[in-house]
């Protein structure tokens, strides 16, 4: 009525007398006598309540997925097998340290990565397209400050009637943290044995329920018992001197 030549749709929930709501959308084009005026208004009400409702579902379950995937610390991305055109989203660019203005290629991607992972990774990744199997890796990826990141890379290739490979679509986890964690946990274990070595000590488990028992090369050496040797109770029990060994079966 203000004269628009065209009032574009406006969505609007409307509830009927039974209280059921549906989406519906109004548009509208203005009504002219001969002189120009505005004498009232053409309206068109669509029921989009079907398409509404799709439309949020699937933006709400998009939402879901960018919230798993960030706290996963994931990326997706989408490789062009024949032109080589990468296309990855702000994640995947930041875990690789990729500006967003650097149109995304294959070299760029193996530029980034670690000089010691390339052979490895363009070998997967030949063996997966030849294969037609899911792609599974880890890799190093140098950043500009230097530091070193680790990242598994997930993807699966789409083929085209012949056989060939036309696109890879796939998603990078960022593996930096899990990785020191091992590393130290593992730095820990070899301090550990060497503590060990040097006080001369050993380790042994026993579990009561099963009586399963496990003995480290150092406990098996120091009986006198090959590194490979299998053990069991009885197997301690005979090593116990025959003088020592009531009192000490008595104290088990």
């Amino acid at each position: 009525l203000r004269g628009e030549s065209v009032v574009p749709g406006l969505d609007m929930l409307y509830t009927s007398d039974d209280g059921e709501e549906v989406w519906t959308r109004v548009s509208s084009v203005p009504l002219r006598d001969n002189d120009g005026s505005v004498t009232g208004a053409f309206c068109v009400v669509a029921d989009i309540d079907a398409l509404k409702r799709a439309t949020d579902a699937q933006a709400e379950s998009e939402d879901r997925l960018r919230n798993a995937m960030a706290a996963g610390r994931l990326g997706s991305w989408e490789w062009n097998v024949q032109t080589g055109e990468v296309v990855w989203d702000e994640p995947c660019r930041k875990m690789f340290g990729i500006p967003d203005h650097l149109p995304m290629t294959y070299n760029l991607f193996f530029q980034h990565i670690h000089a010691g992972d390339r052979e490895a990774v363009h070998a997967a990744v030949r063996q997966a397209l030849l294969d037609k199997r899911a792609l599974d890796i880890e890799l190093r990826v140098l950043l500009p400050d230097g530091n070193v990141r680790w990242i598994q890379a997930r993807g699966k290739a789409r083929y085209d009637g012949r056989g060939n490979p036309v696109h890879m679509l796939g998603v990078a986890q960022d593996m930096t943290e899990r990785q020191m964690m091992e590393g130290a946990l593992r730095e820990k274990e070899h301090r550990l044995e060497q503590a060990l070595d040097i006080a001369k000590l050993a380790t042994y488990t026993w579990d009561l329920a099963s009586g399963t028992l496990q003995w480290d090369a150092r406990l098996k050496s120091m009986f006198g018992l090959p590194a490979d040797a299998t053990v069991n109770f009885d197997t301690w029990a005979q090593a116990v001197h025959p003088e020592d060994r009531q009192q000490v079966l008595a104290a088990v």
